[in-house]
């Protein structure tokens, strides 16, 4: 039975919300699990989220790896990857170690890649390290007489193929 569950996605001791389902509340598991109906609430799981197409959270998702079909009304933040499909639909940020992203997807906010590395900006390089350049003299213009051509066979569309 259970290679029969891993087959279609369904892990053991993942949660599931099933379709015309809705949850108004936060989920917190220390496991996976699959959407397919309406959750009203921030949603983590220490697993791998999967959101159907049919699938809306209202809320953020904090996960170790997401995979988007659906809607999120919120922030997404995984400690792995983040992969949304096309159709898929992201309503704020999105911060993942690693993020895929199907044509068609969208993300109306912000990405960060590994934003824990991001926040972290380098420290600037101090102005004596860095080399003088010296002013560039510039040339002194020479005028070249003006040359007229007349329309050829080159300019005419026709002969270029």
């Amino acid at each position: 039975m259970s290679k029969i569950k891993s087959f279609f996605g369904i892990l053991e001791n993942a949660f599931s919300i099933p379709e015309h389902m809705t949850v108004n509340g936060s989920i917190d598991a220390d496991t996976s699990g699959r959407i397919i109906g309406l959750v009203t609430g921030d949603v983590k799981a220490s697993g791998k989220i999967t959101i159907n197409p049919e699938g809306i959270v209202r809320g953020n998702v904090y996960a170790g790896e997401l995979l988007l079909y659906g809607k999120v009304f919120g922030s997404v933040f995984c400690t792995n990857k983040a992969t949304l499909m096309n159709r898929s639909y992201i309503q704020g940020n999105v911060r993942s170690v690693s993020i895929e992203t199907e044509e068609g997807a969208v993300i109306d906010g912000m990405i960060e890649n590994n934003g824990s590395l991001i926040d972290q900006a380098p420290d600037p390089i101090p102005a004596s390290s860095v080399e003088k350049e010296e002013p560039v003299q510039e040339k002194e213009e020479v005028s070249e007489p003006f040359v007229s051509a007349s329309k050829s066979d080159d300019e005419n569309p026709e002969h270029w193929f």
